[in-house]
């Protein structure tokens, strides 16, 4: 008997794996832990008045603390300033399953977030123009402005900012007296 020659072409397929992350549906675990970043000058405490004992300091401004959702949740419903007068922003979480702006819809404070500067960015405002400003500052909070304000005199003190029409418009548009020397 002959023996019959193969003719069939051998392939080879690659298969890949790929890892499918599920959807997000907004709802963060409660103790997903998010790095909370100080922007007030010269420092904040916060003292919860859920947890018995949990508190966080920052010593200066752009200082990070850990607080976990649950905790910003309450510090939401009890003391709700820290988020109103943008003296805390919230960054992306260390593994990147969530991003701060997911924290603020989360927490339903990102309608106090709109026109907001911090330790990453707060230099941009003071290259604006002086009408880019007074765009800018129209849609501030209250906190934000006077850190920006305090912000200005220091720059102005330590001469960072020596030209004496930008130290006018400054004082003009966040609204603080320059003092008499």
């Amino acid at each position: 008997m002959a023996a019959r020659k193969s003719t069939a072409k051998q392939t080879s397929v690659e298969t890949t794996e790929t890892t499918v992350k599920p959807k997000k549906d907004g709802r963060i675990p409660l103790d997903t832990e998010f790095p909370c970043v100080c922007n007030a000058k010269g420092g904040l405490i916060y003292i919860s008045k859920n947890a018995l004992g949990r508190s966080a300091q920052w010593d200066e401004f752009g200082d990070v603390q850990y607080l976990d959702i649950r905790e910003l949740l309450t510090m939401r419903n009890t003391q709700k300033r820290f988020f109103t007068d943008n003296w805390l922003s919230i960054k992306d979480t260390d593994d990147g399953e969530w991003t701060g702006e997911e924290a603020y819809e989360f927490l339903r404070v990102d309608e106090h977030y709109g026109t907001f500067y911090d330790a990453d960015n707060i230099e941009k405002f003071f290259k604006l123009t002086p009408k880019q400003m007074e765009e800018q500052v129209k849609n501030m909070s209250r906190g934000m402005k006077d850190l920006l304000a305090i912000m200005a005199i220091d720059k102005i003190e330590r001469g960072e900012i020596d030209s004496l029409k930008k130290q006018n418009d400054l004082s003009r548009i966040l609204g603080f007296k320059m003092s008499e020397e």
